[in-house]
């Protein structure tokens, strides 16, 4: 019996044990003052945040994003159970779906509506898309299909819509669904395909899409499904490939593991770079970032025989630390002190949480109550510029845990958040944290260490997923108002510089003539704004500018008089008196 099997035999008698317990404690938060360990000589020490009990083992890993409010909200899976779960720990929503959720969820403003909606898939066959409040959006049944990984976005064919890439267990196929879910295309293989990876690897402009089976084939698909290369493992691979430009070159390279222990990286066209053999066989991707800056690319992996590896792009290796556990998760780098360097935070299947600093050396580690599956996630949940990373994970006794380490406090601190690199499960850096790894940044022509490219006060990922806007303008309609500021502050549309349609630009209408942006008629006379000072250069702001008791438009289109004076024949009878009282004609003074 493999040893994946043993894992989930053992998974299932702590399932059975702990669903007893779920009835009475689901969405209990517990919080522990200053639970510590001891210091280090970098000062780097855990603190205890919180934990949620669920009531099924936690064996996926944690996703988080900023679904409503300023701050992060967290995501996980814990058997059919979707919880979002606030930055404190308190359980906001749950959601139970039909079959097992494969993995993580992918979290993406899928419909460009402003929220971010929930991706995720199960081993019945069904696919989910979730409001940010947890309403369902639309589901999809592929009746016969298990879905055992978590979903891949990306706009594969550069049309502003996102794509969802799945891997299928029983039909053994890559599914590419639209925005809808409905799909666009199937690519049928052989064998399990786990999180397909998602990068424009060769610079043509199109994303590819990596796939890794259990017969040892590496696949790359082009846009649209077709098989542009694969290239042939000496075993089985259960991983998903991460990818980045390890020498520079414009084009990406491919790492992935397989499971007779060889490390594999390969070029965008499919041929072997270099291979390294390690000491275990490797079931979790590989993480990738510049660890002792040096101005190059590491890569860190974990094997299940309990080391954990760092190779230089080349292939070479730097240094190995061994765990007493087999590693299951897939390391989270980040930057944990003042040093400047990155630290590797990692977990084993025994539940111990191992914190690494650049060179291998252990700082400090931790015990969980009980075995880990999934893979540290590191984060900040308060979604600050310069804050604390908390890291999260779940355990086979049912909870979900929150710590943060004494001196994470550092700008930018976090290069490689776990499972998969980013949040949109890309298998790719995002040095900036703005959800826009860096491969898809460079593929926009953003900038991967600036969340926001243009200074217009909206992330990269929101203007290019979400507004539409462009992320290198910072007035995409050339109205004179930053597109953060239309949005955020005026309402009004960033893609269209008259909002309402007046004949005034936005940028004018709220800086120069101060009348209002969203209504095209600010006085109410029926004359439009820009038609009042452009044309008629009567007072936006009355209806009756010349206070003569005719409003301006019935004096321009059923009088005819004046609306600027309010005695159009110089008769000493203002207009209005002229019709309304006396019946006499405005227009002649005699």
């Amino acid at each position: 019996m493999s040893r994946k099997l043993i894992f989930r035999n053992k998974s299932m008698i702590l399932f059975c044990l702990f669903i007893l317990l779920a009835s009475a404690n689901f969405g209990k938060s517990k919080l522990i003052e200053d639970e510590e360990t001891d210091l280090t000589t970098e000062d780097v020490y855990f603190n205890f945040n919180w934990s949620l009990f669920t009531g099924y083992a936690v064996d996926k890993t944690p996703t988080a994003a900023n679904l409503v409010g300023g701050y992060r909200e967290v995501l996980i899976t814990a058997s059919s159970l979707l919880c979002c779960i606030s930055k404190d720990g308190v359980s906001l929503w749950n959601y139970t779906a039909v079959g097992t959720i494969g993995n993580s969820p992918a979290v993406v403003d899928i419909d460009h509506d402003g929220q971010d909606e929930i991706i995720f898939a199960c081993s019945s066959g069904y696919v989910y898309c979730l409001s940010n409040t947890g309403n369902v959006e639309w589901t999809r049944h592929y009746s016969g299909e298990n879905f055992g990984g978590a979903p891949a976005i990306g706009d594969l064919d550069n049309d502003s819509h996102v794509e969802i890439l799945l891997g299928g267990f029983a039909g053994a196929a890559v599914y590419c669904l639209n925005e809808t879910g409905h799909i666009k295309w199937i690519y049928d293989y052989i064998d399990y395909i786990y999180t397909p990876t998602i990068a424009d690897i060769n610079a043509d402009g199109y994303l590819e899409v990596l796939a890794a089976d259990w017969t040892g084939e590496l696949l790359c698909l082009d846009y649209e499904g077709d098989l542009l290369w694969s290239y042939g493992a000496t075993s089985l691979m259960e991983t998903t490939a991460s990818v980045a430009d390890l020498d520079d070159d414009g084009k990406l390279e491919v790492i992935f593991g397989s499971d007779d222990n060889w490390l594999y990286c390969v070029n965008s066209t499919g041929d072997l770079v270099w291979k390294f053999l390690l000491d275990g066989d490797i079931q979790t991707a590989a993480a990738i970032g510049d660890i002792n800056n040096d101005g190059n690319l590491e890569i860190v992996v974990g094997t299940m025989a309990s080391r954990v590896n760092c190779l230089d792009e080349n292939g070479t290796s730097l240094w190995n630390f061994t765990s007493s556990y087999a590693l299951v998760g897939a390391p989270a780098l980040c930057k944990l002190s003042d040093s400047g360097y990155l630290h590797v935070v990692i977990n084993d299947y025994y539940g111990y949480i191992h914190v690494l600093n650049h060179l291998g050396g252990e700082t400090d580690s931790k015990q969980m109550p009980s075995y880990t599956y999934g893979s540290v996630i590191a984060l900040d949940l308060e979604n600050l510029d310069y804050g604390y990373t908390e890291f999260l994970f779940g355990c086979d006794d049912g909870n979900l845990y929150c710590y943060t380490f004494s001196m994470s406090a550092v700008t930018n601190n976090i290069e490689w958040s776990g499972l998969y690199g980013s949040f949109t499960r890309n298998g790719r850096i995002d040095s900036d944290r703005d959800r826009l790894d860096d491969e898809t940044e460079n593929y926009c022509d953003t900038g991967p260490y600036q969340r926001d490219t243009d200074a217009d006060g909206l992330y990269d990922y929101f203007e290019i997923f979400s507004t539409m806007t462009s992320a290198k303008d910072n007035d995409t309609d050339d109205d004179y108002i930053d597109d953060g500021d239309e949005y955020y502050l005026y309402n009004t549309n960033p893609l269209n510089n008259d909002t309402d349609a007046d004949g005034l630009l936005d940028g004018l209408e709220v800086f120069t003539y101060y009348t209002e942006e969203l209504d095209p008629d600010t006085d109410d006379d029926g004359l439009l704004d820009g038609e009042e000072i452009l044309v008629y250069t009567t007072n936006p702001f009355l209806a009756d500018s010349d206070v003569d008791g005719l409003d301006d438009y019935d004096e321009i289109f059923t009088h005819f008089t004046d609306p600027s004076d309010s005695d159009s024949d110089d008769d000493t009878i203002n207009d209005g008196d002229e019709i309304n009282t006396y019946l006499t004609d405005p227009l002649d003074d005699d």
